[in-house]
């Protein structure tokens, strides 16, 4: 008697669906993810220990102004047309104050010949990071992986859509759900000291 009420409940909540006005969870509305993904040289970096689970490393010896930091994303949306911008923040190891730094426009990601998902390369001088977080680059240490010492940026991104949504990277809550060749969300990335 029990499987025969279940049933007829079942039945019931798929036949009601239905109707847009019987559809209290609003399954019909109810859209896939909007979020970059990384690609590349910088997904490829992730896996190589010279960059200590970094996309990109910068020099505490170097050239500043020959710095940049560097990677490209997919823009993942059943609707390609809703990417209006992206917000990049950073804030330095993770203790440190998050500040924006730049805002990449959604015209960056264009998709390639053949491709139907948008791309961007995005490149951000690290003059801009080190103005914008108010770090010298004579004040930071290389990272010493050997001391659990891992000095870098973190570098979030925001994807806003052209219907207001922000889709925060906070909001990307247990990212390592996406973590695969096709998914690795790109909101948080790190920028690693060498």
């Amino acid at each position: 008697m029990k499987n025969i009420f279940y049933l007829a409940l079942v039945s019931l909540f798929i036949f009601s669906c239905t109707d847009p006005e019987k559809d209290p969870l609003r399954i019909a509305d109810i859209k896939k993810g909007s979020y970059i993904a990384l690609r590349g040289t910088a997904y490829s970096n992730l896996y190589e220990d010279a960059f200590l689970g970094g996309v990109d490393t910068f020099a505490v010896t170097g050239d500043a102004s020959k710095e940049t930091f560097e990677f490209e994303a997919d823009y993942l949306s059943e609707d390609q047309s809703t990417l209006a911008s992206v917000d990049i923040y950073a804030k330095y190891n993770s203790s440190g104050t998050l500040v924006k730094i730049t805002n990449i426009p959604g015209s960056t990601f264009v998709a390639p010949t053949g491709a139907t998902t948008r791309r961007g390369k995005i490149t951000i001088p690290l003059n801009d990071i080190l103005s914008k977080t108010g770090k010298k680059l004579s004040d930071i240490a290389p990272a010493d992986p050997d001391n659990g010492i891992i000095n870098k940026f973190v570098i979030q991104c925001d994807v806003n859509l052209t219907d207001g949504t922000i889709v925060k990277a906070s909001s990307i809550v247990n990212s390592s759900l996406y973590e695969s060749d096709l998914f690795y969300p790109a909101h948080f990335l790190n920028y690693v000291a060498k």
